[in-house]
């Protein structure tokens, strides 16, 4: 695996587990603010795959 390979993964690897984190913190949340992360979460996973799509056709 390349030091490029190998940055793009620990990158996928930080945003998983932030992602995973978020929702343990979500789970704890009332219902409207949990539906407001859950919605937030779900542009923030979208804005990733698009960066993360970007990084990769520059390897």
């Amino acid at each position: 695996m390349s030091d490029k390979e190998k940055i793009l993964a620990d990158i996928q690897a930080l945003h998983k587990n932030l992602m995973s984190e978020l929702d343990k913190i979500i789970f704890k949340l009332d219902n409207y603010t949990r539906q407001k992360l859950e919605a937030h979460r779900s542009q923030e996973n979208e804005a990733m795959d698009k960066i993360l799509e970007k990084i990769k056709s520059q390897f």
